[in-house]
């Protein structure tokens, strides 16, 4: 039916770009090799493979991966093709929606084909026509399908990679040019004349001796 968890034995650790597998059930087989192909390249596969549908809680954890996930993959083969109707075409209209919030040159749709299905005429969403459609026939892993997990992966470890600090602000003060010192000779000049001024105080606040003159 649709992708919801990942599954416990191929999945790489957490910290994983994750892609969100979405699918009609009569291609399960076949997804299984496409979900143990991308795991194997390092990728988190989201990836619902006991088709656990149905209740609120469960619409909502859809609706939360597809929000959360990296990289989102639609698979599309005759079953597809022949299915008016589907829990799956509703995980594609989601991601198509995210994608109005996206840059053109962002990397998020993957779409792979299990078959010979053409794009053209397609019933696909539009937004899956604008982006280069990836062939596995019956979800065999192909050298192309190990390129694309490498390059998503090095896109999404690029785009998660947090930028450089910004240097840290000096709190020292700005150093102030010192004064010029005076010379030895110019502080002489300006003491002396204070010397000079001293001594002449003293002289004129000297007591001088009285002198007594005898009665006549």
């Amino acid at each position: 039916m649709s992708s919801a968890s990942a599954h416990p034995e191929t999945v790489p650790p957490a910290s994983a770009p994750s892609v969100f597998l979405s699918y009609a059930s009569e291609d399960r087989t076949a997804v299984r090799r496409l979900r143990d192909a991308l795991a194997a390249g390092g990728l988190e596969v989201w990836y619902d493979e006991n088709e656990l549908g149905g209740g609120d809680a469960w619409d909502q954890k859809i609706r939360r991966q597809i929000r959360e996930c990296d990289y989102f993959m639609p698979v599309i083969s005759a079953a597809t093709e022949a299915r008016k109707e589907g829990y799956f075409r509703r995980e594609w209209r989601l991601a198509t929606e995210r994608t109005l919030d996206m840059a053109d040159d962002v990397m998020f749709l993957l779409p792979v084909v299990l078959d010979d299905t053409a794009d053209a005429g397609a019933r696909v969403p539009e937004r899956f026509v604008t982006v280069q459609w990836l062939r596995c026939p019956g979800g065999e892993p192909t050298p192309a399908l190990a390129a694309l997990a490498a390059r998503a992966l090095s896109a999404a470890t690029t785009r998660l990679r947090p930028a450089a600090p910004p240097p840290i602000p000096s709190h020292d003060p700005p150093p102030f040019p010192l004064p010029p010192r005076p010379c030895r000779r110019s502080a002489l000049r300006r003491r002396r004349p204070t010397i000079r001024t001293r001594r002449r105080r003293c002289r004129r606040s000297r007591i001088l001796p009285t002198t007594r003159t005898s009665a006549k």
